[in-house]
């Protein structure tokens, strides 16, 4: 299993979770899978896998996609960096 399927998997379990709750979002899944594109396009460019991945999701979610991934957990650094999220990679 690669990793964009793992993360996949991931994202979806997330979101079935998610959708028990009052507030679930139904559009959601479909903000989940395009930044998992834009993860994995990054990816594919060398970029780092934690940085990624902490740069496009945030919470719990990306708690759960650190783990999924292998790589180390989540700090308060990585969820709480300030209003602007700033990350060091760049697109093409």
């Amino acid at each position: 299993m690669t990793l964009h399927e793992k993360l996949r998997s991931a994202l979806i379990a997330y979101d079935i979770q998610e959708s028990k709750k009052r507030s679930y979002n139904f559009y959601a899944l479909g903000h989940y899978m395009a930044a998992l594109q834009s993860t994995t396009d990054f990816i594919a460019q060398g970029a780092d896998v934690r940085e990624v991945l902490c740069g496009h999701f945030s919470g719990r979610l990306l708690a759960r996609l650190l783990k999924v991934a292998g790589v180390a957990p989540m700090t308060k650094e990585d969820n709480y960096g300030g209003i602007v999220r700033r990350t060091n990679y760049t697109r093409y």
